[in-house]
């Protein structure tokens, strides 16, 4: 059903001079998931029935890591409260970006991760 909707939806939208990417547009279950925006959208099974759960998409924390270890390699001998201040900035930045969604797990992640990287 969706792929024939996918079908019709092309003839509306190059009316209007808007063409769907065929990379970035594809059609699948929301059991097996997608990621949208850096989020991680996928129907889950559980005792109540199913929910949808968002979170986190693997490459979003991925950049989030990347994006903190560079800062520490940028201020590497600079004291530690310099270090912080740089921080946090960026910490809190993707604090408010995931808050809305499911991401505690990703939160104790990004956490533990910026602990180790202040103590060594």
């Amino acid at each position: 059903q969706a792929e024939s909707m996918y079908q019709k939806l092309n003839p509306y939208l190059q009316k209007r001079g808007i063409k769907l990417s065929e990379d970035k547009t594809k059609v699948t279950h929301i059991e097996s998931g997608f990621d949208f925006l850096g989020f991680s959208l996928r129907q889950y099974k559980t005792e109540q029935g199913n929910k949808l759960l968002i979170k986190p998409s693997k490459d979003s924390i991925r950049k989030a890591k990347s994006k903190i270890k560079d800062t520490f390699a940028v201020m590497r001998g600079r004291p530690v409260k310099e270090i912080i201040r740089v921080l946090n900035p960026i910490i809190r930045g993707y604090g408010q970006y995931w808050k809305h969604v499911v991401s505690k797990k990703t939160f104790g992640y990004i956490d533990n991760y910026v602990f180790l990287k202040i103590r060594k």
